[in-house]
């Protein structure tokens, strides 16, 4: 056999081991369910409503509870100045 076709023949039998020996990507891990609940807390130095200080001019902190169906959104605020 010459050297040419020894090649050829090395070639082709790689591509076809190759292509036996491929993996295809893992499928994506499926996104977990959200929940229906946000809270957001926030502290402040003065709390103001309307530009009138609430909080005496004090630290405060603000919790903001909400809940989301397709039908209703509940809301929670809760303020300790």
């Amino acid at each position: 056999m010459n050297t040419f076709k020894k090649t050829t023949l090395a070639l082709a039998i790689s591509a076809l081991a190759g292509g036996a020996m491929a993996q295809s990507a893992p499928a994506p891990a499926p996104e977990p369910e959200k929940s229906p609940i946000t809270a957001n807390i926030t502290v402040v130095n003065d709390y103001r409503y309307r530009g009138i200080s609430q909080s005496n001019f004090q630290p405060a902190i603000r919790v903001d509870l909400i809940m989301l169906t397709r039908v209703v959104s509940i809301s929670a605020t809760g303020t300790r100045a």
